[in-house]
């Protein structure tokens, strides 16, 4: 096992937590970045490049970029709330090997785990063209070598089939959630330390689950050892909008943004983004009462260390 790569980035540079962590050190908390970093990517630069936290965006594979476009909205896509946004244009991949790996620089193990990020939201600004049909979000497995955790089916809901025993996937919304030919906001927001998980769509919840068995705890978290394409030091990752089924249960989308968050927003969190925006998501800061009780855990651990 490599490093925790959990960051002591104090006063949240890469994202507006600076709020929140006064309130912490004014009460006496120690606070480390790593409980609280989140990433965005609005494709404003018309590539990969972040919009804010230390992650990355990269291609799966080579050829991925070739078919990959970049655009603004106003002709074809609507304007989303009458704002033109910029977009990334993502096809019906048919290899398993096409597709995008997201990787989390300053996020490491939480949810008393060692080694997985059991704790963790994703937020996606998605327009889906006609007809639905089935389309992965999100692969836990960053090699794409498993089914993908997370879809649209062509009834409009969202989820996976928990399976025999509940221990494949995590539920389906009821359908219609999702339209055709119309800007979401859909978001994963996952507590696996504490067995719960709730999709959202346009600041509404539309799933909650709770009491997920230890296989889906396990499957849905995410790797943080996985190394990087040129083997260096790992860090946390997950494939995009592939599966490892050739030329099934893929669908072409227009991505606006997407967010991660490596903590569980909550309901009134939800509520709050509501729904696709131009800008593209931005995450509301941990409650500064969260974050101080996460330094006082940290602060104390170091003293017992001592």
């Amino acid at each position: 096992m490599k490093k925790n790569l959990v960051k002591n980035n104090l006063l949240g540079r890469r994202h507006p937590f600076s709020c929140g962590l006064i309130a912490a050190f004014a009460l006496g908390a120690f606070v480390t970045h790593g409980f609280a970093a989140a990433y965005m990517w609005n494709f404003d630069a018309g590539d990969l490049t972040a919009a804010y936290g230390n992650g990355e965006l990269v291609y799966f594979h080579a050829d991925t970029e070739g078919v990959t476009g970049f655009g603004s909205t106003g002709g074809a896509i609507p304007n989303i709330n009458g704002q033109t946004a910029n977009y990334m244009y993502v096809p019906a991949f048919g290899p398993t090997n096409f597709g995008y790996q997201l990787w989390l620089h300053d996020s490491g193990p939480n949810g008393g785990d060692p080694d997985y990020i059991r704790q963790y939201t994703i937020i996606f600004d998605v327009y889906v063209p006609e007809p639905l049909n089935w389309l992965p979000f999100f692969n836990t497995n960053p090699w794409n070598k498993n089914d993908a955790e997370f879809y649209l089916r062509n009834n409009g809901s969202i989820g996976l089939d928990p399976g025999a025993g509940g221990n494949t996937g995590t539920g389906y919304s009821p359908g219609g959630v999702v339209a055709a030919n119309t800007w979401h906001r859909i978001a994963f927001a996952a507590d696996f330390e504490a067995g719960t998980v709730a999709y959202y769509v346009d600041g509404q919840q539309v799933h909650y689950k709770d009491n997920l068995t230890a296989a889906v705890r396990s499957k849905y978290s995410l790797y943080s050892n996985v190394p990087d394409n040129e083997g260096e030091d790992p860090y946390p990752s997950f494939a995009l909008f592939n599966n490892n089924y050739p030329n099934q249960y893929k669908h072409e989308l227009y991505v606006n943004s997407i967010a991660v968050a490596d903590w569980t927003l909550s309901l009134e969190d939800m509520a709050g983004l509501g729904g696709a925006n131009a800008a593209g998501i931005l995450i509301p800061e941990p409650s500064s009462l969260a974050l101080a009780a996460l330094g006082l855990v940290t602060l104390l651990g170091f003293r017992r260390q001592r």
